[in-house]
């Protein structure tokens, strides 16, 4: 096989490889209002104050929740690295004891605002 034939070969196994994925996108997309306001969740017919404040404070919760868990894996890796130095275990353990508070106070948060955005009556 020559040169061109390889390269039309491998342009049309690209292609292909990168539509069959687009399709898969454009099916997740059917039914999606349905399934999401059965889900309870925003179907994006209607834009209040209220859902995008409710979206964009879950969406730092949820970005903060990240950064601490990635804290935790931090200390743990700093732990398990410390090969018996007991200064860099009482670092990772002050790590990781500060991560779980983080996360507990994230957790707490979100579930406050959760209750909140649902006892309060959304206006029109």
């Amino acid at each position: 096989m020559n040169s061109l034939s390889k390269k039309i070969i491998s342009f049309l196994t690209l292609s292909l490889f990168f539509l069959l994925l687009t399709s898969g996108s454009a099916q997740a997309q059917f039914m999606l209002k349905e399934f999401a306001g059965n889900a309870g969740y925003p179907t994006g017919e209607s834009a209040n104050l209220t859902s995008v404040t409710q979206t964009v404070i879950n969406a730092v919760l949820s970005l903060v929740g990240i950064i601490f868990l990635g804290f935790a894996l931090y200390s743990g890796i700093r732990w398990m690295s410390a090969h018996g130095n007991e200064e860099n275990v009482t670092k990772a353990k002050d790590t990781l004891q500060a991560a779980i508070i983080g996360m507990v106070v994230v957790s707490i948060a979100y579930a406050v605002t959760t209750l909140v955005f649902k006892l309060v009556p959304v206006g029109t």
